[in-house]
């Protein structure tokens, strides 16, 4: 799964992550051939032959504007379990939490204050308790909606108290939480039930969950089925306008907590209890773009089922501001941080990890008084010796000395070190190949783009001629 709000993300990845070669056992050794193989075509032809190249299914959830959507012309995904999968109030509570912790850029963590957290606390049980009667209720997120504009709506609280299925703690959390003798309560929860469920109403969450409603578009949309997605290899990718995530956020954050435990699933379901082929996250702008809201538990639980992440902040400041007091051990969690540029947050921690380095200094000093003592040579008398000073391996002005390519890099049980990582702009023949690719992308995209628009138009005639 790929979550990125750069549309140059998408364009450089697709095409190798559709058309690749299965990972064989084989893999570390054919790395070593693969580049020498260039120079006997007869090698590559062999390498080739019995490594061919497959292709693997992709999918898309594109909540970039859509009069130029980023991947426009390649399989859109269609979610319909978001609500019905919810008859079961513990996934109804888990995806109420996501849904309400990624509806800002600051989680739940000590930096808002506790009345903050006492409503989103309420505002989370609320709306796990719509989810869930949505769901037995066979409703839609219409339903839900009606519901939040017309908080003592009966109809929710009927189906949790009628259904032999429902669970009798999700009508006691509506009754509660949105108690009309307490305005002041009710309001603050709203505020935030508000805040999520206008992620759930938009055009594009429809188009995701299968709801009815506006879904001008002509690419393609597949219902999909996550625990087979990731049994088949598949790349996800979820994309968004900065311009438009502010919305859809929530939304984005709890369909991405979902693919991961929908991975854990899979893990599960194997008689080893852990995937032959792992599942990555990449996960850019961690903090603009998609957060996940179970980040610690998939960095300290779900890493021995073969799934883990890679992602990326600006600052450890970031970090901080999404999971408090969590950060600190998601930080500790990291196999490997690379660090590609000053981060005053962690500047001196750098410097303390990295240690003192000893330098031997010689001194000499030379008697120059009155009553110097001249040798044969001439030269005055003097003494002369060597001392040991520390000083830092790695200072602050060190790492904001970095040269392009060049990154700091933290790995668990060693020391700090600095590394170069060279670009692939430096290769001139992938840089070509990669070249080749994204033009190739852009090309698609834009036939999508042109398609959709024609599409839209489409719908505007026809929805004039039935007005008239």
């Amino acid at each position: 799964m790929i979550s990125s709000i750069e549309p140059q993300i998408f364009e450089a990845t697709v095409t190798a992550r559709q058309f690749r070669r299965r990972p064989t056992r084989l893999d570390p050794v054919l790395r070593r051939i693969r580049p020498v193989s260039d120079r006997w075509p007869w090698l590559r032809a062999r390498l080739d032959r019995w490594t061919p190249i497959h292709e693997f299914p992709i999918a898309v959830v594109d909540f970039s504007a859509p009069e130029r959507r980023y991947a426009a012309g390649y399989p859109q995904v269609r979610w319909p379990d978001a609500i019905t999968g919810c008859r079961d109030y513990e996934i109804a509570l888990r995806r109420a939490t996501a849904l309400v912790m990624g509806m800002t850029r600051e989680q739940d963590s000590g930096h808002s204050n506790d009345n903050d957290r006492f409503f989103r606390t309420s505002a989370t049980q609320v709306l796990a308790a719509w989810l869930h009667a949505a769901a037995l209720g066979n409703d839609t997120i219409d339903a839900i909606v009606r519901w939040l504009r017309t908080s003592d709506d009966p109809r929710p609280t009927r189906i949790l108290e009628d259904h032999p299925d429902a669970d009798p703690v999700a009508a006691l959390n509506i009754r509660k939480h949105l108690d009309t003798r307490a305005q002041g309560t009710t309001s603050g929860v709203e505020r935030y039930l508000l805040i999520a469920m206008n992620a759930l109403a938009s055009d594009d969450a429809r188009a995701l969950c299968g709801a009815p409603g506006k879904q001008a578009t002509a690419e393609p949309v597949i219902d999909l089925d996550l625990p087979q997605f990731i049994r088949d290899g598949g790349t996800l990718y979820l994309l968004a306008d900065p311009n438009r995530i502010e919305r859809v956020r929530p939304l984005l954050a709890m369909f991405a907590a979902e693919v991961f435990l929908a991975a854990e699933h899979v893990a599960l379901s194997t008689p080893q209890r852990r995937l032959q082929v792992p599942f990555f996250g990449v996960l850019d702008e961690l903090r603009a773009a998609v957060p996940i809201p179970n980040l610690p538990y998939i960095a300290t639980v779900q890493r021995k089922y073969g799934i883990s992440y890679v992602y990326s902040v600006a600052s450890g400041d970031q970090e901080d501001a999404l999971f408090g007091a969590e950060a600190a051990a998601l930080r500790a969690a990291a196999g490997i941080t690379i660090v590609g540029g000053i981060d005053i947050a962690s500047a001196q921690e750098l410097t303390d990890r990295a240690g003192p380095v000893p330098t031997l200094l010689g001194n000499r000093s030379y008697n120059t008084g009155h009553g110097a003592t001249l040798h044969g040579d001439h030269s005055p008398s003097g003494s002369h010796g060597e001392q040991v000073q520390l000083h830092d391996a790695l200072t602050i002005a060190d790492q904001q000395d970095l040269a392009d390519g060049e990154a700091i890099v933290v790995a668990r049980g060693i020391k700090p070190f600095l590394a170069w990582f060279p670009s692939i702009l430096d290769r001139r023949r992938d840089h070509r190949a990669l070249r080749r690719e994204v033009d190739l992308v852009r090309r698609r995209v834009a036939a999508g783009n042109g398609a959709a628009s024609s599409y839209r138009r489409y719908q505007q005639t026809r929805s004039t001629k039935d007005t008239s």
